[in-house]
């Protein structure tokens, strides 16, 4: 019951998130719908979402937190201007199945997304996670300079 109340307060703040940025939205649509944010003055950002489904191991489960925890941890004035974003989105809810198409996802999934101008120039399915998932340290190295690598268009 207690994984169960978590993942729908998980949810439910996904899905505010979505609804107060797309009423903030200035009417130009986004390259990927649910990713209409502000963007940072030089109109570049890093997106960096985290795909899942149920039911969910513990491993799954920590991919998810290791991945968010890495993001807020190490770019923090990033998150802030709105140069860095983060999400999670149940790809098993029909508001998020398109996700499968969009990236080829083939399993639960971090995904690093580079827009520009609010067009979406490249991505990368950062699938190195399932390795290093047992190594917190490497796991946070990993995630962290994928996401600089993104900002910085390496």
């Amino acid at each position: 019951m207690r994984r169960s109340l978590w993942q729908m307060t998980v949810i439910l703040l996904a899905l505010v998130s979505v609804a107060v940025s797309a009423c903030a939205e200035s009417g130009s649509p986004a390259a990927i719908s649910d990713t209409a944010h502000a963007a940072p003055a030089n109109n570049h950002k890093v997106v960096v979402y985290y795909f899942y489904f149920t039911p969910r191991c513990q491993t799954c489960l920590n991919m998810e937190a290791f991945s968010k925890e890495a993001v807020e941890t190490g770019f923090v004035n990033e998150l802030k201007q709105g140069a860095v974003e983060w999400h999670s989105y149940d790809t098993g809810k029909k508001e998020f199945e398109h996700y499968w198409n969009d990236f080829k996802l083939e399993t639960k999934s971090l995904i690093m997304v580079d827009m520009q101008d609010g067009k979406q120039l490249r991505w990368k399915n950062c699938d190195k996670i399932w390795d290093l998932v047992g190594d917190k340290p490497d796991f946070f190295k990993y995630v962290q300079e994928e996401v600089r690598a993104y900002l910085h268009g390496d």
